[in-house]
């Protein structure tokens, strides 16, 4: 029904994760195939071909925790080292001295935890 070259063509751009209409659109073109049959056989192709797809997109989401992870630290450092060199962040103007110190910190942990978490989360699967 189709070949090998096709389903590849649609699995690569899946995993590129490019608008499902252009894909089924250059389908439709390449193919001679009727819209729906092309929407069809993309969604087939998705659902069989799932974890190739998944996989493809690995390194670049494990690429994006890692800098998140980064960002956070970074974060939480420059506050933590501004903080104990005097200086005062005002959250909201509330006359709160530290808060907004305090909130930054947490924050760039959160930010931290969360990219190292989706991270090692990637490298486990």
């Amino acid at each position: 029904m189709i070949d090998d070259e096709i389903k590849t063509k649609i699995i690569r751009n899946l995993a590129k994760r490019r608008p499902r209409n252009t894909i089924i659109t250059e389908l439709c073109e390449t193919s001679g195939l009727k819209w729906g049959e092309a929407e069809r056989l993309v969604n087939e192709i998705e659902n069989d071909h799932a974890l190739d797809i998944y996989s493809s997109q690995k390194p670049f989401l494990i690429l994006l925790g890692r800098a998140i992870a980064v960002s956070g630290f970074i974060l939480s450092t420059f506050i933590l080292v501004q903080s104990i060199n005097g200086l005062i962040i005002f959250l909201l103007r509330l006359p709160v001295p530290y808060l907004g110190n305090f909130v930054f910190f947490v924050l760039g942990i959160l930010v931290f935890v969360g990219g190292l978490r989706g991270v090692i989360k990637l490298v486990r699967d």
